[in-house]
C-alpha cells in the first residue's frame, strides 16, 4: 500500500502483538496484525517501507528478527535472532 509518494508505514508494538499499517489516500488503508514476543509499553513508530523491506530481505525469512526500540523518535536496531554478525540501524519517520 505504500508508494513512492506515501512511503511511510506504522508499526504499533503492543504486548504479544505488532500491528503494521499503511495509509495511501489513492489506494486506501491496510492493517495487518501479527504475533510477536513483545513485553513493555505500547510503542507506535513509523518507518520508510522501502528501507524496512530492504533490511528484512537481507535477513531472510527463516528465524526470528529482533527489533530494539527506545521510543518513536529514536533509531531502531534490527538484527537476526542469535546472529551477532549483522546490525542494522533504521531511522524512524514522522507519519
Amino acid at each position: 500500500m505504500s508508494s513512492e509518494r506515501y512511503k511511510g508505514i506504522k508499526l504499533e508494538f503492543k504486548e504479544d502483538r505488532v500491528s503494521i499499517s499503511a495509509n495511501n489516500p489513492d489506494l486506501g488503508e491496510a492493517v495487518e496484525d501479527i504475533e510477536a514476543d513483545y513485553k513493555g509499553k505500547p510503542v507506535a513508530i513509523g518507518f520508510n517501507a522501502r528501507y524496512l523491506i530492504d533490511v528484512l530481505g537481507v535477513l531472510g525469512g527463516d528465524g526470528d528478527i529482533e527489533i530494539e526500540l527506545k521510543d518513536e523518535l529514536s533509531p531502531s536496531i534490527i538484527r537476526k535472532g542469535g546472529d551477532e554478525g549483522y546490525i542494522y540501524v533504521l531511522m524512524p519517520m514522522r507519519l
